[in-house]
C-alpha cells in the first residue's frame, strides 16, 4: 500500500506538469471527450467563455456492437441525448425534417441519412447507418463554438476589402 501512495505521489505532479505544457504550447482545450458507456463517445465543445455550444455524441464502430444493438429496446444515442437535455429543457419543436446526402460516386460510407429537429434552445440531428442512430450532434442556439468562431474570423479575414 505504501509503495501504491509513494507511485502515486511521484507521477501525479509528472501528469499534471505535461498538461500544464500542453496548454502553454496548444492554448486552452477546446473539447473534452467523455465515456458514458463502453461503446459510447461523448464530445463536449465548447466556446470563447468556457460554456457548452456544442456536443456529440458516436458510437464507435465495431461488428459486435451492431449485433448488441439489435437487442436493445431503445436506441443508445437518443438515451444519452434525452439524459443531456431533456425534452423540457428544448423549447417547442420549430422545424423538423430528414436529410439524404450522397456522393455522385456513392459508397456505402460515402451516404449520410438522418433526422434534424430544431428547438427554441437547441438544435439536434441524429445521423443512421444500417438502420440504427450513429451519432447525434446537440447545438445551443445562443452558444457559438471556438471552431466555427475561428472559422468566421478566417472568412472574414480573407474576404475583407483592402484598404489602401
Amino acid at each position: 500500500m505504501k509503495i501504491f501512495f509513494l507511485l502515486l505521489c511521484l507521477t501525479l505532479p509528472v501528469m499534471v506538469d505535461a498538461q500544464t505544457r500542453m496548454q502553454e504550447r496548444l492554448g486552452p482545450p477546446v473539447a473534452t471527450v467523455y465515456r458514458p458507456r463502453p461503446e459510447i463517445l461523448v464530445t463536449l465543445s465548447n466556446d470563447r467563455n468556457g460554456g457548452a455550444c456544442k456536443v456529440v455524441v458516436r458510437l464507435e464502430q465495431s461488428p459486435l456492437l451492431r449485433g448488441k444493438l439489435a437487442f436493445e429496446s431503445a436506441d443508445p444515442v437518443v438515451k444519452i441525448v434525452d439524459d443531456l437535455i431533456p425534452a423540457s429543457e428544448r423549447g417547442k419543436v420549430l422545424k423538423s425534417g430528414f436529410f439524404d446526402v450522397g456522393h455522385p460516386l456513392e459508397t456505402e460510407r460515402t451516404r449520410s441519412t438522418g433526422s434534424y429537429y430544431f428547438y427554441e434552445n437547441v438544435r439536434i440531428s441524429y445521423s443512421v447507418y444500417e438502420n440504427y442512430i450513429e451519432s447525434a450532434t446537440i447545438r445551443w442556439n445562443d452558444n457559438v463554438c471556438n471552431d466555427e468562431v475561428l472559422e468566421v474570423e478566417k472568412t472574414q479575414s480573407t474576404t475583407a476589402p483592402s484598404h489602401q
